[in-house]
């Protein structure tokens, strides 16, 4: 419920400044791109792995929608990729007679799209804020793992496996937005600088699939170009 009012209050923002400013619509298109830096937020961690974060990237199109000097909609249409980074320890017990150690990796491909509402604090600077919500429609999905089994002071077995997890995923993401960034004239266009963190709001995983459910979350660092 708390999600769903999150995403309802953004949507309600959004209708009343578009209608306040209708009269005043300017349309810039443009596109941005850059790094991001993902992890995923589990519902249970086990005690046999430590989550860490990743590298992605992402990129897109976007369409601004100036509906006052300072306060614009900014939908657009975009490739994110998200992942995370496991290392994976199973010490020696009474019951497992042998250590077990390794790594594992989850990336997730989407195509995005974002509703953003982006708000001028003082008319005069660059400086701007963005928040929103973001659909993503996943279209592939890999999981990567190394175990690394020592059976003998000398001797180890080393398992590794790359196996697409698709099937395993929920089809679709909800995402919110949180950023600020700084754009500056060049002529008539504009060169844009973001820092976005975009946390997940519902969970990634089909249930009895996985130890957990997880839900993702990630900084991006974006550069854009808008005519």
């Amino acid at each position: 419920m708390f999600k769903r009012t999150i995403l309802f209050c953004i949507f309600c923002t959004v209708c009343l400044n578009a209608t306040l400013g209708f009269t005043q619509v300017h349309l810039r298109p443009g596109i941005s791109g850059g790094f991001v830096y993902s992890s995923f937020r589990y519902d249970d961690t086990p005690d046999f792995w430590d989550p860490g974060w990743r590298g992605g990237f992402a990129g897109g199109v976007f369409l601004e929608i100036s509906l006052k000097r300072t306060i614009s909609i900014v939908p657009g249409v975009g490739y994110l990729r998200l992942a995370d980074h496991r290392d994976i320890t199973f010490p020696v017990t009474v019951i497992n007679p042998y250590a077990i150690f390794g790594e594992a990796e989850l990336s997730q491909d989407y195509i995005t799209i974002p509703v953003l509402l982006k708000v001028k604090p003082v008319r005069s600077t660059g400086l701007f804020l963005t928040v929103g919500s973001e659909i993503g429609i996943l279209i592939s999905a890999n999981g990567q793992s190394t175990l690394i089994t020592e059976i003998a002071p000398d001797s180890v077995l080393i398992v590794t496996e790359d196996e697409d997890v698709s099937d395993g995923l929920r089809s679709t993401n909800v995402f919110g937005n949180i950023g600020l960034g700084f754009e500056q004239a060049l002529g008539i266009h504009k060169v844009i600088g973001e820092i976005r963190y975009q946390f997940g709001l519902v969970g990634n995983g089909k249930r009895g699939r996985w130890l957990t459910d997880w839900k993702t979350q990630a900084v991006l660092f974006l550069a854009g170009f808008a005519w």
